[in-house]
């Protein structure tokens, strides 16, 4: 989390996430563009903290996709381990300082 604006851009998709939407393929667009626009980000030091939060690991684009699978597992009825983006996000930002 020492990448130039990682903090940042976790603050603001934390902000994004709380509105309690579902985060469908459209819903993450629509935030990909937002953190684009409001914190002139682009590439890895935008998606590697995204990652690491939402999926749990850095790695490759399939990442995203598996991201946007979570919202759509919790809300079928997965076992309790599977949480939403929010949840996530929100766990992964208690932990920071």
């Amino acid at each position: 989390m020492s990448r130039y604006a990682a903090r940042d851009v976790l603050r603001q998709l934390a902000l994004l996430l709380l509105d309690g939407a579902e985060l469908t393929t459209d819903r993450f667009s629509e935030i990909i563009a937002t953190l684009k626009q409001d914190l002139d980000l682009r590439s890895r030091e935008l998606f590697h903290p995204l990652r690491l939060a939402l999926a749990g690991r850095c790695g490759g684009g399939e990442l995203d996709r598996v991201i946007l699978l979570l919202d759509e597992a919790a809300s079928a009825g997965f076992p309790a381990q599977v949480k939403t983006a929010r949840e996530r996000i929100l766990e992964f930002c208690a932990t920071l300082e």
